[in-house]
């Protein structure tokens, strides 16, 4: 906080006579804003020192402009530093006459040049200058697609507020023609396979032990402010519960750390499940795999996937539900005999009682095989994929598949989870003697929530709370069951398949912290060119989260980008005085993130040079911590 005002130096003299002494003296105005004076020096009789040296007095005015220099400089490093005053303290600074006249200082983000370090990191420049050879472009497009990403992680405005206010908010980000974010959409949308496959290539480069073995698998849907459906935008089931608006589908999958391999992007109403195999095929040959562990949700677990993927050489670990598993399950999971007790302790300490129990049983199954999708629809791979899994026709024409599954199930049970089920259960009991009061509001179509819970009779007209149904489900609160094709003991099993929250993490972070939806472009070419932007970002944001727990720092994205936020700078021009910067909100995160970075923190008060030498800033981003007088004169020389 500003104490009082800048302390000043000024000559006094002790008399108005010829025999006057002369001194240095200090004054200042207190907190209370009272006026005190101090004497610094005495410097004698003045007609004495006039005597020795006719330019004493001269001296001596010299000395006191100089105390004044260095106190205007040594305040401005104690009291411009708060980021909630600063620019009062500036405004204050200003008004004491230390600062040139006309200066008016403006607080700078520096977090894209934080996150700058990363992009280079991935050589990014490098690829999206190859990208752009390839097509006719007349403008920077790396610079518009680092906007375009880095801007989505700290600020995720629209694509035109991102070109008003990005320059002005943050250095490093430079001013551009809207008509050219837009451009590049369209170019990305033509690249989005080559620009994966390189990030995944500098992605294993600078994790030489990146476990792709392990692939987490899930989907979600992405929906749009409208109601016009088109080749890509449809009405379908919504994962948000925005089913009066057009939405797209888009499928993505994560090493077991959590960095992100690859993505798909499907039509609006496309099914789930029917997107998982040809996507693992895709990956096993872009990347050269022969053998993946697919982890996925309920969502994804069914016959023809699990047999699928058996017979196109992986494995899995799938979760499902006990109350919709099959009688033997069901009866093994309420039988105590073969139960592993183990007691697991929380964040805070406090042990509760878990157990798991494993069951193999050996089915024979047949399934019409399904109708697999692809991102691009395209009918030969459709085909080639056909052709691995060798479905057979019937006499009324559908293709079907028979076979045999050794299947091995692992029925889990915490504590922890039954406090959570008897919660749930409460909520829609409720829900349901609602419904019951209410017939009106009741609906038959969909037997979900509340309506679960409801029985209908239609002789009665009466609507009953099922309490059997529920008393039958109580006996599974806290159970779990796991599905695996792997022989590894069950506790590696149980580990591989808690990994399952990077990507429902990686979800939550594309639709909140990176705001993915809703999604406001309409043309096709724009909504994928979007998605890759938003894919880079995460891959961005998610590197930095790794790099942050290797160090033993574990920040979640959304206090990452609090701390660069935070991070600010602004130049100020002293009177008489070089510039120098104040960089406020160098909290504990801002220095993890240096250290994890290798970037030197930058400090409250530093000479441009300094500050340059800090963040590694060379080229275009060191220019705009060079006075304006430098650049012009690097300017003339090269002219000349």
């Amino acid at each position: 906080m500003y104490e009082g005002r800048i302390m000043r130096y000024h000559i006094m003299f002790s008399s108005k006579g010829d025999n006057r002494s002369v001194y240095i003296a200090s004054s200042y105005r207190n907190e209370n804003g009272q006026s005190r004076k101090n004497i610094v020096r005495r410097c004698g009789n003045l007609k004495k020192l006039l005597a020795t040296d006719p330019k004493a007095l001269e001296k001596i005015e010299a000395e006191v402009r100089s105390l004044n220099e260095k106190a205007a400089g040594e305040d401005i490093k104690k009291r411009l530093l708060d980021n909630e005053t600063i620019e009062a303290d500036i405004i204050r600074a200003a008004k004491d006459g230390i600062m040139l006249k006309g200066e008016k200082p403006c607080l700078r983000g520096l977090g894209m040049i934080v996150l700058d370090r990363l992009w280079n990191k991935l050589n990014l420049p490098y690829k999206l200058s190859y990208l752009k050879k390839d097509c006719d472009v007349q403008f920077d497009f790396e610079e518009v697609v680092k906007q375009l990403c880095l801007g989505r992680i700290l600020a995720p405005w629209s694509k035109a507020k991102t070109c008003r206010l990005a320059p002005v908010s943050y250095l490093g980000a430079k001013e551009e023609n809207l008509a050219h974010y837009f451009n590049c959409l369209d170019l990305l949308s033509k690249n989005k396979d080559s620009v994966i496959k390189y990030l995944n290539k500098k992605l294993l480069e600078g994790n030489p032990h990146r476990d792709t073995r392990v692939c987490l698998y899930d989907i979600t849907t992405y929906a749009f402010e409208s109601v016009e459906a088109d080749s890509l935008r449809e009405f379908g089931y919504s994962k948000d519960k925005k089913f009066n608006e057009v939405q797209v589908v888009m499928a993505l999958a994560a090493d077991k750390d959590g960095l992100p391999i690859s993505y798909n992007l499907y039509r609006g109403n496309q099914g789930e499940s029917p997107t998982m195999v040809p996507f693992i095929e895709e990956l096993k040959k872009t990347y050269g795999v022969e053998n993946l562990i697919v982890v996925a949700d309920k969502g994804l677990n069914n016959t023809a996937n699990i047999h699928c993927l058996l017979e196109l050489s992986n494995n899995y670990v799938l979760s499902s539900k006990i109350r919709s598993a099959s009688r033997e399950i069901k009866e093994a999971a309420l039988d105590p005999t073969g139960r592993v007790e183990r007691l697991v302790a929380d964040g805070n300490g406090v042990l509760s009682k878990t157990w798991f129990k494993e069951v193999t049983l050996e089915t024979k199954v047949s399934y019409k095989y399904p109708d697999f999708a692809y991102e691009n629809n395209n009918p030969e791979e459709k085909k080639k994929l056909k052709n691995k899994l060798k479905p057979y026709t019937t006499k009324y024409g559908n293709k079907r598949k028979k076979g045999t599954i050794k299947r091995r199930f692992i029925i889990t049970f915490s504590e922890k989870r039954l406090i959570k089920d008897r919660i749930d259960r409460q909520r829609l009991i409720k829900k349901a003697e609602r419904l019951v009061a209410n017939p009106s509001n009741f609906s038959a179509e969909l037997k979900k929530g509340g309506k679960s819970l409801v029985s209908v009779d239609i002789d009665k007209e009466s609507l009953t709370v099922n309490y059997e149904r529920i008393s039958e489900q109580e006996l599974f609160d806290g159970m779990h069951v796991i599905e695996t094709s792997l022989e590894e003991p069950a506790e590696e099993v149980l580990d591989i398949y808690k990994g399952l929250w990077h990507i429902e993490s990686s979800f939550r972070v594309l639709k909140s912290q990176l705001e993915g939806r809703p999604v406001y472009v309409r043309t096709e070419d724009h909504i994928r060119g979007h998605f890759l932007c938003c894919y880079i970002s995460l891959v961005i944001s998610r590197l930095l989260e790794y790099k942050l727990r290797k160090r033993k720092n574990s920040i979640p994205i959304g206090k990452i980008v609090e701390a660069l936020n935070g991070l600010r700078t602004t130049k100020i021009k002293l009177d008489r005085l070089p510039a120098i910067y104040a960089t406020t909100g160098i909290s504990e995160e801002i220095k993890q993130i240096c250290a994890a970075l290798e970037m030197q923190v930058p400090e409250d008060y530093e000479t441009a040079a300094s500050l340059c030498k800090k963040l590694a800033l060379k080229g275009e981003f060191g220019s705009y911590f060079q006075p304006r007088e430098a650049i012009t004169t690097a300017k003339e020389k090269t002219e000349s």
